[in-house]
């Protein structure tokens, strides 16, 4: 049997929290938790840790949305989205983004609900967020419940200690058994339950109160929660049932509510308000009055008696005990049915205390006893005191009722016929009368034992009582015994009260730590509260004194040791205590000391009474250390809705030149420049702080001297507890320094203007002229490139001509030798012609100018020589000329390529230097339309 709901509150005071709630609890405690809304996408709330974490220190939430405060590595934040918001996947991890633009990594929860409805999506960032799979996916939380892991198919895969303890399975293996083993197959073996399986692999969340069979096949109750996990494709891999276990409370709240519905359907009641009046009624009680609901439904309850009882003081004075003392009040009395008869009936008037102590309805419970009370008058004058006294009931040797007087009959609110005949055994605790000691008690009443005690007896009617009794055996005159007498005392109420303080010191206990010492300052008690706080199990703290507790190494101070006097003259002591551990570490208690006295009215006992604030201390000093940083590095100032100052800090006023006296109570415009406060600008900024809106940016202000003040400030309104805006608070940092150099700035903007066009044209100037040069640089390295090619031609002309003279030098060398020996023929000639004689005289005129003739010759050859030897070494000095031409030709033209190359990188780098002076023009002209 199950209960399957989407995160219901809890029904009342016994019903423990939900799964979620404590899964909340745990991580609101120790991680940034954020949620976003399922159909916008917008953040619904945060906690303060997100706060510090994404810096974001605005009440409101306006324009921050999922999309906008995380960062995907290789996606869009958009698809993540749609596959949360659509329940394609029920977890991501990712990350945060502050605005700062820090990043954190975050846990996202979202998914559908049972109903198939999309859940608002949870961002984790801390411990949690990086809990991933395996046994640690709830670290925080495994202490306190139950967790099971089981895979698509239902099979378990692990389940922590808490889930073994709760399903008592201690000894056996649990991995590897499917989850219809702990469910009753009452409820596994029907489509409800094949069903419960589906949506769980489709992603749906499910929680509700499930029954489950223990190990030893007894039944037990889990408040579960089954959350989906699914694996990056989107399929669910896994299933974790997080669990609590809830089966005492769930069988108690079934007994309650069968003893309740067996309690109405016995009984005749109605419900009253605090003034007597009936609002509700049942059948049995029209039944009573003998009247219809229409005639009873409105009027005061009294007002159906007869005047006599009315008036009487036995009904004020039971009316003023319920309301006053607010006890309940047994009475007997006469009403007016319709035929306007009177009639007795017996009426219990229970009062309902709310929380605040007031009682706010009164139960009246009645039968009709009639007969009964007509009988009860004959039995009393027989019965006598004893009889009006004490409860009478007579059993036989089978337990059964063979009498009872009409105490008991009233205790139990049965008439006697409706308890005769009824077993002991009906009478008692089902737990105690199914059991072999109700046997070994009957049989010792057999035996003639006498037996007494406060014992928990239940009415034929099914109504629960608590009896002060004594069964006495009687032994008739034979020795033999037929008859067990049970006399009775109803403590119900005092029992009950009993239990009720119990209950609520257990209730104060699982909050407040309470710790009793003795009067010289030994512990006798502590609460389980006061042992965890401490660090110490019930034996140890026992052990301890006051002085252990105190500070400083052990040793009290004067001031816990006067304390500690005062206590025990019988004051009470109030305050923050500050006590310290065994590990080193120390706690931080605000609560008392008072003292408990004896019947002697002395002080026997000292009760701590306190509550653990050093979680709470800590933060506190946090705070107020935050606080004064921000305060000593901010201008802080409070202003009321109407724009009047509150409150301001040291910065703010050394800022304005003014005294605290002098601003307290003087309005926002006060301090502001008469133009500026005359504008719509600001009459629109208050507008908006009385909407609700922060408003962020840099506004002039007027110093006590009249000077300027700049601030750039963000004034943030404060809710008070009805979401009303009762304060303003604005943070402000001094930029007038920075104010005046923007100024300062857009004054020399203009001239800055100029001179960059001015730059900027004589750029462009230079950018032509360097084109023009490059181009005649580039003429004139092709011209020198030609020279060079022609001398180069012309040189290789000189080497072929100075080749040709010395091709004549050997010619002009053979002549100059054919005529020196035509000069020897000639003059042998000569010679043999004046041997001749006159025979002789023409061949010698012959020879004489043939010799001549040789002379020129060889007058011609030498001067052909020389000038050969002439043009040779003009060949050779104008062939070094036209190489140290060629060269410085070359030269020329390497010399023209790099200033090409310079003329480029300059008409490059004035380009630049264009660019650069475009990007001051635009600064300059933004900086003039600012300053406009």
């Amino acid at each position: 049997m199950s209960t399957d709901t989407l995160t219901e509150p809890p029904l009342s005071d016994d019903t423990p929290p939900s799964a979620s709630e404590t899964i909340s609890a745990a991580l609101f405690a120790s991680d940034a938790v954020l949620r976003f809304d399922a159909e916008t996408g917008g953040i619904l709330t945060m906690n303060e840790k997100a706060r510090e974490a994404l810096d974001i220190f605005s009440d409101t939430y306006d324009g921050l949305d999922f999309t906008g405060s995380i960062t995907v590595d290789g996606g869009e934040p958009n698809d993540i989205w749609w596959q949360m918001s659509a329940g394609e996947r029920s977890a991501w991890t990712g990350a945060l983004v502050s605005a700062s633009g820090q990043s954190m990594p975050a846990m996202f929860r979202g998914g559908l609900s049972a109903d198939g409805a999309a859940i608002d999506v949870v961002a984790i960032a801390g411990a949690s967020a990086t809990a991933e799979g395996g046994g640690s996916d709830w670290p925080l939380i495994e202490p306190v419940l139950g967790v099971i892991e089981y895979d698509a198919d239902g099979v378990i895969t692990a389940a922590n200690d808490r889930a073994v303890m709760s399903l008592e399975l201690f000894g056996e293996e649990v991995a590897g058994r499917h989850h219809d083993s702990l469910w009753p197959p009452s409820t596994t073996q029907t489509p409800a339950y094949v069903e419960f399986w589906e949506k769980l692999r489709s992603g749906r969340i499910i929680e509700g109160q499930h029954e489950h069979v223990s190990g030893t096949g007894e039944s037990v109750w889990l408040q579960s929660t089954f959350l989906p996990i699914r694996d990056d494709s989107g399929f669910v891999k896994r299933i974790m049932q997080i669990a609590m276990d809830i089966s005492d409370v769930t069988h108690k709240a079934k007994r309650d509510e069968l003893a309740l519905e067996a309690f109405k359907s016995q009984f005749a009641w109605s419900e009253l308000d605090q003034e007597g009046y009936i609002r509700s009624v049942n059948g049995a009680m029209l039944d009573c009055y003998g009247l219809p609901e229409a005639e009873v439904l409105g009027k005061r309850f009294d007002a159906l008696c007869d005047d006599e009882f009315r008036k009487s003081e036995v009904f004020e004075n039971a009316w003023q005990e319920v309301l006053k003392r607010q006890k309940y009040a047994r009475l007997s009395i006469r009403h007016v049915t319709s035929e306007a008869l009177k009639r007795w009936m017996e009426v219990t008037l229970i009062p309902v205390v709310e929380s605040d102590g007031e009682v706010r309805k009164v139960i009246q419970l009645a039968r009709d006893n009639h007969d009964e009370r007509n009988h009860s008058q004959s039995l009393e004058a027989k019965s006598g005191a004893v009889d009006r006294g004490l409860a009478l009931v007579e059993f036989n040797l089978r337990g059964e009722v063979t009498s009872a007087n009409r105490k008991m009959c009233e205790i139990f609110g049965v008439i006697p016929e409706d308890f005769t005949g009824v077993n002991h055994v009906d009478l008692c605790d089902p737990e105690f009368a199914t059991t072999r000691r109700h046997t070994d008690f009957w049989d010792k009443l057999v035996a003639g034992e006498v037996v007494a005690g406060v014992f928990r007896r239940i009415s034929p009617a099914g109504a629960t009582f608590w009896l002060r009794c004594v069964y006495s055996p009687i032994v008739e005159a034979n020795g033999r015994i037929n008859t067990i007498l049970l006399v009775a005392e109803d403590v119900t109420e005092s029992h009950q009260a009993l239990l009720h303080k119990e209950q609520k010191l257990q209730a104060v206990d699982d909050f407040v730590c309470m710790i009793e010492y003795s009067r010289d300052g030994d512990v006798v008690d502590a609460g389980g509260t006061s042992l965890k706080s401490f660090g110490q199990t019930a034996q140890q703290i026992r052990r301890k004194t006051f002085s252990d507790f105190c500070a400083n190494g052990g040793e009290v101070s004067r001031n816990d040791t006067d304390m500690w006097a005062g206590v025990c003259r019988g004051e009470t002591v109030k305050g923050e205590f500050h006590r310290s551990l065994e590990d080193g570490n120390s706690v931080w208690l605000t609560g008392s000391y008072s003292p408990l006295y004896d019947r002697s009215g002395q002080v026997d006992r000292i009760f701590l009474v306190g509550i653990d604030i050093t979680k709470a201390r800590a933060e506190r000093i946090d705070f107020e250390a935050r606080f004064a940083a921000a305060d000593s590095g901010l201008a802080i100032a409070e202003f009321d809705i109407d724009g009047s100052v509150l409150s301001a800090n040291e910065n703010l006023l050394k800022y304005l030149g003014h005294s605290r006296r002098e601003i307290i109570g003087e309005h926002h415009s006060a301090f502001c420049s008469p133009d500026f406060v005359k504008t719509d600008e600001y009459r629109e900024f208050w507008l908006s702080l009385a909407r609700g809106e922060s408003w962020v940016g840099r506004m002039s202000h007027v110093d006590r001297y009249n000077g300027d003040v700049h601030l750039h400030s963000i004034y943030c309104p404060i809710r008070d507890e009805k979401d009303e805006i009762s304060r303003i608070v604005a943070y402000s940092v001094n930029e007038t320094r920075q104010t005046r150099f923007e100024r300062l700035a857009v004054d020399s903007a203009d001239g800055i203007l100029s001179e960059t066009q001015r730059l900027k044209t004589s750029a462009t100037m230079l950018s032509s002229q360097l084109a023009e040069i490059a181009t005649l640089a580039q003429s004139s390295r092709e011209q020198a490139e030609r020279s060079c090619e022609n001398l180069t031609t012309g040189r290789a002309a000189f080497e072929t001509a100075r080749g040709s003279s010395t091709e004549i030098s050997k010619v002009v060398e053979v002549i100059g030798d054919i005529a020196g020996q035509t000069n020897l023929l000639a003059f042998n000639a000569s010679v043999e012609a004046a041997r001749a004689g006159e025979h002789g005289i023409g061949f010698s005129i012959v020879a004489e100018e043939v010799r001549k003739l040789a002379e020129r010759n060889a007058d011609a050859a030498r001067k052909i020589t020389r000038l050969v030897e002439d043009a040779d070494r003009e060949f050779e000095s104008s062939s070094r000329k036209v190489d140290e031409t060629v060269d410085g030709l070359r030269a020329i033209t390497k010399s023209l390529n790099a200033s090409i190359d310079g003329l480029a990188s300059t008409s490059e780098a004035n380009l630049a230097n264009s660019k650069v002076c475009d990007g001051i023009a635009d600064l300059a002209n933004a900086l003039c339309k600012t300053g406009t």
